[in-house]
Parts: C-alpha cells; structure tokens; sequence
C-alpha cells in the first residue's frame, strides 16, 4: 500500500497498475475507471489481475486515451503504444489524394450518433475537443486537424469507407471528426486511397511498450 500510494502521488493523473505478488493491482479512484469502463463490478477499494488479465486492460485503457503507468519493485514506467508503420503502408499511403468529401458519404448519422453519446463525451472528457474539432472544420482549418492524425478512405461505388489500416487518426478521435462534421453539413479533409479488396479491416496494433520514468526511493516520496 505504502509503495502504491508513493507512485500514485508522484503520478495522480496517471492510472496505476502496481506489481504485488504476481498481481496487477488498481487501488482508489482507479478501480472507479476501469468499473465504469468496462463495467466490471466492485465490493472494495481494489481490484487485482493475474498479468494476461491486466495487461489486456492496460492495452484497452491506453487505446482509449488514458495515461497509464505501471510500477514495480521501485520502478515506475508509462506504457504507451510504439507508433510502427510498415514500408508496405507507408507506399500504400503516399498514393493517396487530399479530398474534401461529403461527411453523409463516409459515415451513417445514426451510427455516429449512437456512437458518441453525451455519457461518451463527458465520460472520455471530449467535450472541448468536439468544439475544437467543429471550429476547424467551419473554418476549413485543416492543418491544425491533420495534428490529430489522417484519415484515410477509400471509394466502394458511390460512397466511401475508412481505411482502418492506413488512417493514423486515433478511434476516438474518428468519431469526433465524424461527429462534428455532420452536425454543421462541413466536408470531410481525407486522404483518398486506392482500394484493397484484401486488406484487413480490423487494423493490427503496435506493441505495447513500457518507457521508464525512473526509479522511486518509496521511503523518501511519503510523508
């Protein structure tokens, strides 16, 4: 508890999984998250995770945009995923055109609204991010967008599909793009790419990697 509570003062944003006998632990307001994330129910003030289980959570927590940092024997590291794309995509993606589409021709209203549900906005805190997203479309503010990532599509017959492989824009941050377009009838900024008809839709993930914040002398860091 004394090592948890160093870490997580050292760290309060972050969310900690702390290494306890083969365990990852989540303790306090943490246990919070990841109940409301993942509807996972508690009856105390910690939960534990054999190492398949928790780093399955880590991996889901960090793609959903949360800090997460794992701690262990003194150590202290943020896990985060390495960005890697292959030279394959990397051709793949330089063959594509700036366009500016139609949003209604890339993505379904209702499933975009049902998507992103107020209770989504404010649990994952995108409210000023929305705003910000519709500010630049209405203002045809690209560059600022495109700091967020590409998105890439492609055409099937007169609509468009995302190309999950070649986009760099985080899930997320799809939908918001998707969501603020819409509600003011702005274009899309896209990257236009040939179809594949066997590429994969579910796009592979990078590793996961662990970038130490260095060691923590527990004793010193409490009070």
């Amino acid at each position: 508890m004394r090592n948890w509570t160093s870490v997580k003062e050292s760290y309060p944003e972050s969310l900690v999984f702390h290494e306890d006998g083969g365990l990852l632990v989540v303790r306090g307001r943490d246990v919070e998250v990841l109940a409301r994330e993942f509807g996972i129910q508690t009856r105390g003030s910690w939960l534990g995770f054999d190492q398949e289980q928790g780093w399955g959570y880590i991996s889901e927590l960090v793609d959903r945009g949360y800090d997460v940092v794992k701690a262990s024997a003194g150590r202290v590291s943020r896990v985060r995923r390495v960005p890697t794309v292959t030279a394959q995509l990397r051709r793949e993606r330089a063959r594509g055109k700036s366009v500016a589409l139609e949003a209604g021709l890339v993505f379904d209203r209702a499933e975009v609204d049902r998507t992103t549900s107020g209770a989504w906005l404010r649990r994952r805190g995108y409210e000023e991010l929305l705003g910000t997203f519709q500010r630049c479309l209405r203002s045809r503010d690209w560059r600022l967008l495109r700091e967020y990532g590409e998105l890439c599509v492609y055409q099937v017959g007169d609509w468009y599909e995302v190309d999950i492989q070649l986009s760099s824009m985080k899930r997320d941050h799809v939908w918001l793009l998707a969501k603020a377009a819409l509600a003011f009838g702005c274009d899309l900024p896209c990257l236009l790419v040939p179809p594949r008809c066997r590429r994969s839709q579910a796009r592979a993930l990078a590793p996961l990697e662990m970038r130490p914040l260095g060691q923590l002398s527990f004793e010193e860091l409490v009070a």
